[in-house]
């Protein structure tokens, strides 16, 4: 997290270091990121929840009315399985 102004945070991209080298990091599999923005590396805080986001990227293949073939590739993004309850439990009473 990088505080832009006070109050106000973003996430920003980083990198994590490979567990068996200190130093060399782990490139990622895709690019999620658009470098082309004022802010390329930046998400605001509120984009991400605190579970996390699990972001599938998948080609799709079809066929045109004309009979062309089209392919792009899509991405779907999905809670993720962290955490999710804080595990708070209030007005509990154990006998």
């Amino acid at each position: 997290p990088v505080e832009v102004r006070p109050g106000a945070h973003r996430l920003r991209l980083g990198h994590l270091d490979s567990p068996g080298t200190p130093g060399t990091p782990v490139l990622p599999f895709g690019r999620l990121l658009n470098p082309d923005t004022p802010d390329p590396y930046d998400l605001y805080t509120e984009e991400v929840p605190r579970e996390g986001l699990i972001v599938t990227r998948s080609h799709q293949y079809a066929r045109g009315a004309d009979g062309r073939t089209h392919l792009w590739t899509s991405r779907r993004a999905r809670p993720g399985h962290g955490e999710s309850s804080s595990g708070l439990r209030f007005d509990y009473l154990e006998e």
